[in-house]
Formats: structure tokens, sequence, C-alpha cells
């Protein structure tokens, strides 16, 4: 186990409709119908933002941590 994990930004709880709309919607088809120029964007965004979010988190509304939960 690496120690990460996926946390809200907004609310306490993350939420099944979150992680559908991260993991499948943004990831598998909008990355897929990008044809990898959304892949670029994403690396450009991680490597540049402060925050190291990416297009799926920004549109989940999520981010990764490796703090424990409250």
């Amino acid at each position: 186990m690496v120690g990460i994990r996926i946390a809200p930004v907004a609310c306490k709880k993350l939420t099944l409709l979150t992680l559908v709309i991260r993991e499948f919607f943004v990831k598998t088809i909008l990355y897929g119908a990008g044809f990898g120029v959304l892949s670029l964007i994403s690396i450009y965004l991680i490597s540049t933002r402060a925050d190291k979010r990416s297009i799926h988190d920004l549109l989940a509304k999520t981010y990764i941590t490796s703090n424990l939960p409250e």
C-alpha cells in the first residue's frame, strides 16, 4: 500500500458519485476522447499547480493526500 488516499475538497465524506465522476467519467471517457491531449494537460497542471491537482481532481472536487482521515 502506498499510503495515499483520495479526499473531497468541500465535504467531509467521499461519495460513490464523486468516485464515479472522477474515475469513470473523467478518466475513461474524457481522457479517451481527448486522444492523449488531456493527459498532457493533466501532466502540465500537476507540475505547475501548488496543490498538484489534475483535471479529474478539479472536476470531481477531490485531491490526493497522505494524511489520515479525521
